[in-house]
């Protein structure tokens, strides 16, 4: 998910995460899963945040 800056800090990212978990609640899906880059430390906080953990680690050799 992108917020633009001008909009970052505005609870934006909550308000998706919300309507995104009430869809999930509507529908009976029993999780929601994500992906981030690791190095995206904001968005893995905003994650953290609204209750998201980390389950897997993935790597890679380029």
């Amino acid at each position: 998910m992108y917020v633009h800056p001008a909009f970052r800090g505005k609870g934006v990212n909550s308000l998706i995460i919300d309507a995104l978990k009430q869809w999930a609640n509507d529908n009976e899906l029993s999780e929601i899963r994500l992906q981030v880059y690791s190095e995206n430390t904001s968005a893995i906080k905003a994650y953290e945040k609204a209750g998201f953990k980390p389950i897997l680690t993935e790597m890679r050799l380029i």
